[in-house]
This record gives structure tokens, C-alpha cells and sequence, in this order.
């Protein structure tokens, strides 16, 4: 599914020019060749970001018990003051940022959006700077980042957004609504899953914002562009305008995000190499996702194709050979893929039939010619 090139406001934001603090200039001016401590770049990242991290969250707590003799007003506008800089400085930290940086803070310790979550605690929308500001912080996590995008669905990012766009709807809140609709086009556009479930969940209210605010120029652009994405996919996937109307949509999406926590379960646990607590969490996901009916998406189908082959791997590193052929073919069934064909000829070549592990080599190598020509 391809989506609709971003409006000119959005890609300007990809590479607006922000000023940078010296713990942003230390981020970015780290090189490979910088090894002097024998610690790698991502080591040398994954340090610093935790400091900044840590600091994050003592500076709030420390800003509100140490300033229990003052009157209380005074000591909320306060740790309202702390709570603005420290998110300033977390969004101009991240935007700056390649990728694999970018990735490594929005998933460090209980995550980027969490700790977005933790400074803003019990914020309500009337506070627009600080609103306003956790915005901009879940952009700078997201633009160029496809980490930073799936993190949104396990984070729990998109009901965030269902209370304030319900909220926006309900009162002006223009600037609030020009940042939130920006943001959330930015997580939306080249993540099909994150398209399909605004789709689902934020369309209406989308369309009822660009009416309230129909003289404003970047709310119309950015309800325009999100709107004129969500036809798209709707036009792909006609048997979704069967789900807007009705309680289908809002299980569906609970079924997806569901999946997706069990699935960023299973990743952590495969990078540390936990294989039997990895297929535990993958067969969960599997039995989440097969219950419903709606195969014929392509983004279920591709999940499924994906949650199979991870599976294949696990059991083929716990010595289940024949249970990891068998999900490799179910692989095969949803999503005809490189991963898919890779994981089956491994899995063959472990059982000794080496002639047809050589066989889905061929065909992973012309999946790739003509995704390249």
C-alpha cells in the first residue's frame, strides 16, 4: 500500500532546523572511529541516553519534594516549568537524531513514550503548552524512524490520541489540534498497520476537526492528507466500511494491538536468545490473530506470515526440527517472503534435505531480483 506523499508542512518537519544543546551535539558527532574507552557507538549512545533517562524522571520528582515549603501553587507552576524544559530538551534530542539512535531511546528501559507519559502525568489538554509539547516529543520519535512507529501500537500512543482528538472535537483547542493531526500523520505515513487503525479509530473525528476548523490552513492540510490516506486504504479494502459504523472496528484494533505487544515480547526475548519464552509469546500472538476473519488484509496476512517464520526459529533452536518445518510451511500460506523462504531452507538444510534448502534460496534470491527491478 503505498501512501499518499506527506503535504509540504510535514516534510518540511523532517528536516526543520532545531538548535542543539551540548548533550545533542555529543549524540550526533559520535563516529565508529571514537573507540577510545573500547566501547561501541551504540554502547557509547545507549549510556548517554540512559543519563539523560534517569535525569528525566529525578528532575521532576526531586522539583516537586524539594520544594515542599513553598505555597503550593507556586511549587505546581514550578514543576510545570521543569516538566516543559525537560521535554524541550527530549524533543530536540531525538529529532536530530539518525535511526538506529533514534530507535535505541524510543525503546530504552520501559520506552521513549513512557517516559513522555511519566513527565506529563496527570496533564489534562487544557494545559496547551504542555500538550502541545508531549506532541512534538512523540513526532521526534517517529519521523524517519520505523522503530519509533511500531513502538506507538505497543505503547498504547494511539488511545492517547483517541482522548485528545475526542477532547479537540468538543472545544477549539486549535493549536492542539494542528499538532496532534501533524503527529499523527507522521506515524502514519509508510506504516501500513499504523494507517489501518487510524483509519479505524480517528476518522471521524478527524473530519468533524476539519470542519471546526475550516479556516485554519495546516489543520485542513494535515486532515486532508490523513483523510485522503484513509480513502486509499478503504478504497483497497472495501469490507472496512463495514467496521466504522459498529463496536467490529474498536475489537479489531484491540486484537491488533494485542498482537503487537505479544510480538515485541517474543523480539526482546529472541534478541537475548530465550527461545522457549520467544514461542510462547509468537503462539500467543498466532492464537490472538487467527481468530479473526479477515485474512484477506494484507496486513494481517503479512503479520501471520512473519509470526510463523519467528516461531520456525525458535523451535529450530530448541531441537523441535519437525514442528519448525511444519510453521515454516504455515509461514508460506500468509506471506510468500524472503524471510519465509530463508527460514524454511534452514530449516530443511538442519533436517538434511539439502537439495531443497538450495531450491529456496533460488526462490528468496528472485523475491529480491524483482522487488529490485
Amino acid at each position: 500500500m503505498n501512501a499518499a506523499p506527506p503535504p509540504a508542512a510535514l516534510r518540511l518537519s523532517d528536516d526543520e532546523p532545531l538548535r542543539t544543546n551540548d548533550t545533542t551535539a555529543s549524540a550526533n558527532k559520535m563516529t565508529l572511529s571514537e573507540n577510545i574507552d573500547g566501547r561501541s557507538e551504540e554502547e557509547k549512545f545507549t549510556s548517554l541516553w540512559g543519563q539523560f533517562y534517569v535525569q528525566a524522571q529525578s528532575t521532576i520528582t526531586s522539583s516537586s519534594s524539594s520544594n515542599q515549603e513553598v505555597k503550593e501553587g507556586t511549587s505546581e507552576a514550578l514543576e510545570r516549568k521543569h516538566v516543559l524544559k525537560v521535554l524541550d530538551n527530549f524533543q530536540r534530542l531525538i529529532f536530530a537524531l539518525d535511526k538506529d539512535k533514534k530507535s535505541i531511546a524510543v525503546n530504552y528501559d520501559k520506552g521513549g513514550w513512557e517516559l513522555i507519559s511519566y513527565l506529563i502525568g496527570d496533564s489534562t489538554f487544557d494545559d496547551e503548552e504542555v500538550t502541545v509539547a508531549a506532541l512534538k516529543c512523540i513526532k521526534s520519535c517517529v519521523v524517519k524512524n520505523p522503530q519509533g512507529k511500531s513502538r506507538c501500537r505497543r505503547a498504547g500512543v494511539f488511545g492517547y490520541f483517541s482522548c485528545i482528538l475526542e477532547t479537540c472535537c468538543h472545544g477549539r483547542r486549535e493549536k492542539i489540534t494542528e499538532e496532534a493531526l501533524t503527529t499523527l500523520a507522521a506515524i502514519c505515513i509508510g506504516d501500513d498497520l499504523n494507517a489501518l487503525i487510524g483509519f479505524l479509530l480517528h476518522k471521524e473525528m478527524i473530519e468533524k476537526l476539519s470542519s471546526i476548523h475550516s479556516s485554519n490552513t495546516n489543520v485542513k492540510n494535515m486532515s486532508t492528507y490523513l483523510l485522503t490516506l484513509f480513502t486509499k486504504i478503504q478504497s483497497e479494502l472495501p469490507i472496512l466500511e463495514t467496521m466504522i459504523d459498529s463496536d467490529t472496528a474498536t475489537t479489531f484494533v484491540d486484537i491488533l494491538l494485542k498482537t503487537e505487544k505479544y510480538r515485541a515480547e517474543a523480539k526482546d526475548a529472541l534478541k537475548s536468545q530465550q527461545f522457549g519464552f520467544a514461542e510462547g509469546k509468537l503462539t500467543n500472538a498466532i492464537n490472538v490473530l487467527s481468530q479473526q476473519e479477515n485474512f484477506f488484509l494484507p496486513v494481517i496476512r503479512e503479520a501471520l506470515g512473519e509470526l510463523y517464520s519467528d516461531r520456525a526459529i525458535c523451535r529450530l533452536e530448541t531441537g523441535y526440527h519437525e514442528s519448525a518445518l511444519s510453521d515454516a510451511d504455515s509461514s508460506l500460506k500468509w506471506t510468500d517472503g524472503i524471510q519465509q523462504r530463508l527460514v524454511r531452507s534452514k530449516v530443511l538444510k538442519i533436517l538434511g534435505r539439502e537439495e531443497e534448502a538450495k531450491q529456496e534460496i533460488g526462490k528468496a534470491n528472485l523475491i529480491l531480483n524483482q522487488a529490485n527491478s
